[in-house]
């Protein structure tokens, strides 16, 4: 039997795992319910995403159960027919089996028919057409808008482009039975803005549900969290009948304050309370020592971006606390790279997880990863579903889910954590985690650190130091063609070249700042700007920054350049004048001498120094 699958416009790349788990869970093999590749070629249509899916299953049974798990399914229907257009699809209707459709048409049954759509809302006019398109089907009973007995429904799946054009067709239009809905009011009822402690990391509610689904978890399972935090994630697996262990290094998460904690939340829900142990996930063989422990592992590691990783010890590795240094011994921690955080969790899973168990984790990630190259692997660990949510510009994250296949051997540990390091090393971009914390940490926290250090005077230059005059010569050579800025750039070691709306971006943040050398590269203008020679600090060196070109594409402003105190560089430096630095000169001079009115109008890009 055909059943039509209504997914919800959420989370789009989660849409088909999360399927496919459920459908594992009851019994159902995915690649015998639907083709893989030409699901992810329907959902996925270049900029449109289409939320309907035909899936073929054994019996309605199947669908009602996989229904009430999903977090990410609207609703189910019994496909009655389908089509390019209504007029398709009523044909089609009227060629399902008669047996099936009969006892809907008795007279003690209650229906009725509304119209949906995905991408379109379809007006009341259109509605009652499409209606009317299937009006032969010879219902005897009562019609009930409210609560009927039997909804049917017609969908119409239309192109989003164009939304406010009239008159519209749909691209496909499907008619069907509803059978279930999915499990969407989980998501309101653990809406993280009631719960009565959260923490600055806690996991979306929506996105631990799926999670929790993506583990298999059910009742009795053993769900194990290493980095458990205010709980949200066990919250999800409690609510599904997982019996729930967590542990985390900050002790002072796991105890929360004025009276609120881990345990308050599930309290709320009247979920049982979880085990909570502070251990940190590094020295998890210390702590304990059970193998095959838990039928899955679900988790949200640090990232280094809002929270950085730490791990037990002062530098190496931690050491044994003797047993009369005990009591009021205070626990030290370090930096725990990102690297390391997941060969661990690797480890740990391989070691703690039961035959068939599964681990699903969170990772950060840039654009740029690759599947193949740098995921890490575990040779007892079998990659099962991998999706993706972007969040910034540079960063996104991946929900990996992987599965035990076989016994971990002891005596194997270096040779898997090896294995397990690979991607650190292979192909020409290294690790992308390295990558996605440093790229997380200039676009998320980085620049805070450098504000502190310009208020205190302490401004670390981000480029080699200048010598007087360089950095108006620089800019100055700005007046020629865009060919030619580059070059001059490249000379004086500015090498990135960055989207106008990332400086933006970077400006509005305060990263622009006098610690920095840019300018505006002008498509064939004349005459640019000097680079300013005033320091935050009293330095040696020359700290310029270049004003940046309006946008009718004259000249920038002149600056002064030239190095020492604030006062120094007023007085030592000479100006810029189409295009060209002058040399000496005592007297100080302002922008209204500098460059001349460039011949093309616009500011394509901008160029920022960068170290190296």
């Amino acid at each position: 039997m055909k059943y039509l699958i209504h997914f919800s416009q959420q989370h789009e790349s989660f849409w088909l795992p999360e399927l496919d788990t459920l459908l594992e869970l009851n019994g159902v093999e995915p690649a015998a319910a639907y083709d893989h590749d030409t699901a992810w070629a329907i959902v996925s249509r270049g900029h449109k995403t289409s939320p309907f899916l035909v899936v073929e299953v054994p019996s309605e049974e199947v669908v009602v159960a996989v229904a009430a798990r999903a977090i990410l399914i609207r609703k189910v229907l019994e496909l009655w027919g389908e089509g390019d257009t209504p007029e398709e699809a009523a044909e089609a209707v009227k060629k399902f089996p008669e047996e099936i459709k009969r006892p809907f048409f008795a007279e003690d049954v209650t229906w009725s028919v509304t119209v949906g759509s995905a991408g379109y809302s379809v007006k009341l006019q259109e509605q009652e057409r499409l209606r009317m398109m299937f009006s032969f089907l010879p219902f005897k009973g009562r019609v009930r808008l409210r609560n009927p007995q039997h909804l049917f429904q017609v969908f119409g799946d239309y192109e989003s482009e164009d939304e406010y054009r009239e008159g519209r067709l749909p691209e496909h239009v499907y008619f069907g039975r509803e059978v279930a809905q999915g499990n969407r009011d989980l998501v309101a009822a653990f809406d993280l803005k009631k719960r009565p402690y959260l923490g600055p990391t806690s996991m979306d509610n929506e996105l631990a549900l799926v999670m929790a689904n993506m583990a298999l978890v059910g009742k009795g399972k053993l769900c194990f969290d290493p980095f458990v935090g205010t709980g949200s994630i066990l919250v999800a697996c409690a609510h599904f009948g997982g019996v729930c262990v967590g542990t985390d290094i900050d002790v002072r998460v796991l105890k929360g304050k004025k009276g609120r904690n881990v345990f308050t939340n599930f309290d709320k829900y009247g979920l049982p309370r979880p085990e909570l142990v502070r251990s940190d996930n590094a020295l998890y063989g210390r702590h304990f020592r059970v193998m095959e422990l838990y039928d899955c592992i679900v988790t949200d590691p640090p990232y280094g971006i809002r929270a950085g990783a730490r791990k037990s010890g002062r530098e190496g590795e931690a050491r044994i606390v003797k047993p009369d240094e005990r009591f009021d011994h205070m626990p030290h921690t370090q930096h725990y790279p990102v690297e390391d955080v997941l060969v661990d969790l690797l480890e740990v899973a391989a070691q703690t997880l039961a035959l068939g168990g599964r681990l699903c984790y969170l990772l950060a990630s840039t654009w740029e990863f690759d599947l193949q190259r740098d995921l890490p692997r575990h040779p007892c660990l079998e990659l099962s579903h991998h999706s993706m949510q972007g969040l910034t510009q540079l960063l996104c994250r991946r929900l990996i889910t992987m599965t035990k296949t076989c016994r971990y051997d002891p005596l194997r540990r270096e040779e898997y954590i090896a294995a397990c390091r690979l991607h650190q090393t292979s192909g020409e971009r290294g690790s992308a985690f390295a990558a996605a914390a440093a790229a997380a940490t200039e676009e998320d926290g980085g620049f805070r650190q450098r504000q502190q250090q310009q208020q205190a005077g302490e401004v670390r230059s981000r480029t080699p130091p200048l010598a007087p005059g360089a950095a108006g010569t620089a800019v100055g050579a700005s007046g020629g063609n865009a060919a030619a800025d580059a070059a001059a750039a490249a000379a004086d070691g500015l090498t990135s070249v960055l989207p106008r709306e990332r400086t933006k971006q970077m400006t509005r943040r305060g990263e622009l700042t006098s610690g920095n050398v840019w300018y505006a590269a002008m498509g064939n203008s004349r005459g640019g700007g000097g680079g300013s020679g005033s320091s935050p600090s009293n330095t040696t060196s020359s700290r310029g920054r270049q004003t940046a070109s309006n946008n009718n594409g004259s000249g920038g402003c002149g600056g002064e350049v030239g190095g020492g105190t604030p006062a120094g560089g007023r007085e030592g430096g000479g100006i810029a004048t189409e295009g060209e630095v002058l040399e000496g000169g005592g007297a100080r001079k302002s922008g209204e001498d500098s460059g001349g009115d460039g011949d093309t109008v616009g500011v394509d890009r901008v160029t920022m120094t960068i170290p190296g």
